[in-house]
């Protein structure tokens, strides 16, 4: 379980970083900033949720984080 934890939390940290550096040049590349703000938290909140998900079957204790539901 611990590697499972290890090695997406690594996708999620390369995919994050991946996302910031991608967007980041977007913004000095072109001036649609409020577009690429809304995707850019689109995406990011997409991702957030989908691992979140993914990783709340495998380990219950990890929703405690958010709160109880």
């Amino acid at each position: 379980i611990y590697t499972h934890i290890y090695v997406y939390t690594c996708i999620y940290i390369y995919t994050h970083m991946y996302i910031y550096i991608y967007t980041h040049i977007y913004i000095q590349t072109y001036t649609h900033k409020y577009v690429h703000i809304y995707v850019y938290m689109y995406i990011h909140t997409h991702i957030y949720i989908h691992v979140y998900m993914y990783l709340s079957r495998y380990i219950p204790i990890y929703k405690v984080g958010l709160g109880s539901e």
